[in-house]
């Protein structure tokens, strides 16, 4: 694949004035909850993006939905900002930053704790999937060599590559008994941000979530990472697009206030 263009589009992301501090955080505001509506979405979570947005700004408990809905939503939160603190503080990637993923993640949502944050011990199959994930032995292994490949290929591959295929690796693997979705999307924009690309939020709606399952199952079962990582560089060209047309549209205020 060649990723001249979303090269391109970060660099030049260089040539504007960046925005206020206060403009920064509200749009990143906004950002989160979208990323945590979507993601929670794609996994059958009924909240809207508005009951989202009440719940995390105003403190509601929205009515007719479950309290395990409503703990999905503050658990990504949570889950959100100590990644985005893991990148700011150039902590590479680890099996402990993993696990802390997926307990922030699932807290809360199963009644055994031993659930958090640890492999799972069982055999699992995706329904509708011809992708079998790894068996509960093998997945230390497999984990111990995901972190290993991630150490030497970040420092090799693009890095909307590395981050897609490192979301393919982990799903494949599926290492906790639920939220493998979530903290797999968590780690792809890990990948991304840690490499000064932006995070990228796939979407739930029906065209998005078949192109986005589609491209993974394939990747699984084929071996053929490259329509998901086609996927996955489209969402990011997207992303850089609008950023850039932003700041060109406020780089044009600004010139005019003056």
């Amino acid at each position: 694949m060649d990723f001249t263009y979303v090269t391109t589009l970060k660099n030049n992301l260089t040539k504007f004035k960046p925005l206020t501090d206060i403009e920064a955080a509200v749009l990143r505001h906004n950002e989160r909850l979208n990323e945590i509506y979507n993601s929670n979405a794609l996994e059958g979570n009924t909240i809207t993006l508005n009951e989202t947005r009440l719940i995390l700004d105003d403190g509601i408990t929205i009515a007719g939905k479950s309290m395990r809905e409503h703990l999905e939503i503050v658990n990504l939160l949570e889950a959100i900002e100590y990644a985005e603190d893991i990148v700011k503080r150039k902590q590479c990637l680890t099996e402990t930053v993993i696990k802390e993923l997926h307990s922030l993640v699932y807290n809360k949502l199963g009644a055994d704790t031993r659930d958090r944050g640890n492999y799972r011990r069982l055999p699992v199959e995706i329904v509708g999937s011809q992708h079998q994930p790894t068996l509960p032995q093998q997945i230390p292994y497999e984990m111990a060599k995901l972190i290993k490949w991630s150490q030497k290929e970040k420092e090799i591959l693009h890095p909307v590559e590395y981050a897609a295929a490192l979301h393919e690796k982990f799903a494949a693997i599926h290492p906790f008994i639920d939220g493998n979705g979530r903290t797999g999307r968590l780690l792809l924009n890990f990948a991304l941000t840690e490499a000064g690309y932006p995070s990228v939020i796939v979407k739930a709606d029906n065209e998005s979530r078949l192109i986005y399952n589609n491209t993974l199952e394939t990747a699984h079962v084929t071996g053929d990472l490259e329509p998901f990582t086609r996927y996955i560089n489209e969402l990011v060209e997207n992303k850089l697009e609008r950023m850039i047309d932003l700041l060109e549209k406020a780089n044009a205020y600004d010139h005019i206030e003056r």
